[in-house]
């Protein structure tokens, strides 16, 4: 049964943490993009755009602090398929940045698929993870598990950006705040470190 979220509870501490690491991390974008021959602010600079995602993210965050939770996991596996399917048409329609065939681009702005990509994981995990009732301890069900990261992740790596697909590997938390015993994890982050090394 998947439970309510119309009571929505707000953390002051979390809201105003969340405020101040915009605030650093603009002003750590602006002073690292500052150009005494464009000292002010547009949509012409790379501070301008950042201070506009910023305002159309937290417009975002308020719509879906707004919604009912229920909507979310109803969309999820849409949310997802649309993931993998903008992860595939950027292999073949995306410009390359920094080496990675990542960004769709549109005018003076880009959307990277790959962010995007991680909500359509967690939330295709949640909802597997809720409806079937699943123990962690059953290899069947890591199995389920590993596919549905595996798929986004591939299609990352053969952009390639290495950099995006390995923070997939953060998914383990939840898998052990879900009772994935201490044998698999250890395992997972000895494959994941070698990877690394490799």
């Amino acid at each position: 049964m998947i439970p309510s979220y119309n009571n929505k509870q707000f953390d002051p501490i979390v809201l105003a943490t969340y405020v101040i690491l915009i605030v650093i991390g603009w002003i750590a974008v602006y002073s690292s993009s500052y150009s005494d021959i464009e000292p002010s602010i547009s949509l012409a600079t790379t501070s301008g755009k950042q201070l506009l995602f910023i305002f159309i993210s937290t417009l975002a965050g308020i719509s879906i602090l707004l919604i009912d939770g229920k909507l979310f996991i109803k969309l999820s596996n849409t949310i997802y398929l649309f993931s993998i399917i903008s992860l595939i048409l950027v292999l073949f329609l995306g410009k390359e940045v920094g080496g990675a065939k990542a960004w769709f681009k549109f005018g003076g702005f880009g959307i990277q698929p790959a962010e995007f990509a991680k909500l359509g994981v967690i939330l295709a995990v949640a909802k597997f993870i809720h409806n079937q009732n699943t123990y962690l301890n059953n290899l069947n069900t890591l199995i389920s598990l590993v596919i549905i990261i595996i798929l986004p992740c591939s299609l990352i790596l053969l952009q390639p950006d290495a950099g995006s697909a390995i923070v997939y590997s953060s998914l383990i938390i939840v898998f052990f705040r879900e009772g994935l015993p201490l044998k698999y994890i250890i395992t997972i982050s000895m494959v994941v470190f070698l990877g690394l090394l490799t």
